[in-house]
């Protein structure tokens, strides 16, 4: 359990530790979270709810939890939803009701950013995701089809790899990722290596 801050560094640590002791591997990519839920024996149920900003709920009973996924959503977004409702069951066990709401105030909140990250750690985890966008040529589009995650979801997550290769791009009013300088950090880092895990 997890109730105070935590880096993202400590934060990888903790959810490649959680996937390692369930025998995930990298050949058990794109991970599906609706398995990781099943094995859990969580009850889930999708629910179409006509407010979009309701992503996602997590709800824990005496006798039984539940995950609750706003079955309006794209499948790319509901497996981000139902991997960041199991971050939360993971490592926050003492919150009966969390509600996910996409809002990007609430998602600086605490513990709706450790659960984001963690989704984004064991959807997409850096040796894998590293390694596969300098294969990919820096095609987002391609790792998207790969973890089977949305674009928003594999932006946040290489801003968070390599915030050093970012620029912004005034013409898209985004940021941009340097191929050339993200794979060649990444190599001279040795991070494919140097990791715990895949």
């Amino acid at each position: 359990m997890i109730n105070s801050f935590i880096s993202l560094d400590d934060l990888e640590v903790i959810v490649l530790d959680k996937l390692k002791s369930l025998g995930i591997t990298e050949k058990d990519y794109p991970l599906n979270p609706y398995k990781l839920i099943a094995n859990e024996k969580i009850i889930l149920q999708e629910v179409d709810i006509d407010n979009k900003d309701i992503r996602g709920m997590i709800v824990r009973g005496a006798n039984a939890v539940g995950i609750m996924i706003n079955g309006t959503r794209n499948q790319r977004s509901k497996n981000f939803i139902a991997m960041h409702e199991l971050s939360h069951f993971w490592l926050h066990p003492s919150e009966e009701r969390r509600v996910c709401l996409d809002n990007y105030i609430d998602s600086q909140r605490m513990y709706e950013w450790q659960a984001n990250n963690a989704a984004s750690i064991a959807l997409m985890p850096t040796t894998l995701l590293t390694r596969l966008y300098c294969e990919c040529a820096g095609n987002i589009y391609c790792l998207c089809d790969f973890f089977d995650v949305g674009i928003d979801a594999m932006t946040y997550r290489l801003k968070n790899i390599r915030r050093d290769c970012l620029s912004w791009n005034v013409h898209t009013n985004g940021y941009h990722i340097n191929f050339n300088e993200f794979c060649e950090k990444t190599y001279n880092e040795k991070l494919l290596y140097n990791r715990r895990y895949y």
